[in-house]
C-alpha cells in the first residue's frame, strides 16, 4: 500500500507539472490576477503553485483523471463496505447457532463484535465521505472560472477553500463520535472518571455477569468451597501415604 500511494502522488505530481505548472509566459496575467485577489478578498502577496487555462487541452486532460481517480477509489471503498458486512453478518449467523447449542458466552462476544464492527464501517463511511466535501470545493474552483469568468469567481474561490482546513479535524471526531470504546474514553477523559471503575464495570458488562450484590455474593462463595474441597482431598491423599 505505501509503494501504492507513492506512485499515485509521484502521477500527481507529474500530472501537476504537465497540465498546470506556472510558466513564464502566463507571469502577466498572473500578476492581474493577484492584485484582483488583493481587491477582493484583501489577500497580499499572492503566490501561484498552479496557473493556466481553464479551457486549455492539458487542464481538462488533469480533470478527466482526477474525475476516473475519484470514482475509482469510492467504487473500491463500495465493495469493501459491502464485504465486510456481509462476512460480519455470516459470523454472527454461524456464531449464534453455535452459541444456542452449547450455551456458553461466545454468542454474547459475537454480538459485541458485530456491534463493533458495524460502528467501525460507519465511521469508515463517514470518512470515505468527507472527502466529498474537498471534492465539491475543488470541483467549484475548477467550474466556476469555465462556465463563469466573471469578478466575483475569484472572491468565491478563495473563500471555498478555507474549510478544507478543517478536513483533518472533521475526520477524528467522526470517528470519536461513531466508536463507542473511543467515545466513552474521551467521555471519561474529560469528566475525571476514575480508570479502574470503568475498567470494572465494562469487565462485568461484557462477561455478563450478575450485577446485584446478592448475586455477586452467591457467586463469591463458589470459590472458598471449591479451594477448601480441593485442600481436603490433599490432605486425606497424604494421611493415606503415610497409613500405607
Amino acid at each position: 500500500m505505501g509503494v501504492l500511494a507513492f506512485l499515485l502522488n509521484l502521477f500527481h505530481i507529474i500530472l501537476l507539472a504537465w497540465a498546470d505548472y506556472p510558466r513564464p509566459n502566463y507571469y502577466e496575467k498572473m500578476e492581474e490576477l493577484s492584485k484582483l485577489v488583493t481587491q477582493e478578498a484583501g489577500i497580499t502577496d499572492v503566490k501561484f503553485s498552479s496557473f493556466t487555462w481553464a479551457r486549455s487541452f492539458p487542464w481538462l486532460m488533469h480533470c478527466v483523471i482526477m474525475v476516473f481517480l475519484f470514482s475509482t477509489c469510492y467504487a473500491v471503498i463500495t465493495i469493501c463496505v459491502f464485504k465486510i458486512r456481509k462476512y460480519v453478518r455470516e459470523a454472527f449467523t454461524l456464531s449464534v447457532d453455535i452459541g444456542e447449542k452449547d450455551l456458553s458466552l461466545e454468542k454474547l462476544k459475537m454480538e459485541r463484535l458485530r456491534d463493533y464492527n458495524n460502528q467501525l464501517t460507519y465511521a469508515l463511511i463517514v470518512q470515505a465521505i468527507l472527502p466529498t466535501f474537498e471534492v465539491i470545493a475543488m470541483s467549484t474552483q475548477i467550474l466556476l472560472p469555465i462556465f463563469y469568468p466573471t469578478g466575483t469567481t475569484v472572491f468565491i474561490i478563495v473563500y471555498t477553500v478555507i474549510p478544507l482546513y478543517f478536513a483533518p479535524v472533521i475526520n477524528p471526531l467522526s470517528t470519536i463520535f461513531l466508536v463507542k470504546p473511543y467515545r466513552r474514553a474521551v467521555i471519561n477523559k474529560i469528566f475525571g472518571r476514575n480508570n479502574g471503575e470503568m475498567t470494572h464495570a465494562t469487565i462485568k458488562n461484557n462477561t455478563g455477569m450478575p450485577t446485584s450484590k446478592d448475586q455477586q455474593r452467591s457467586f463469591n462463595t463458589v470459590a472458598p468451597m471449591e479451594q477448601g474441597g480441593a485442600s481436603s482431598i490433599k490432605c486425606l491423599n497424604k494421611s493415606r501415604n503415610i497409613l500405607f
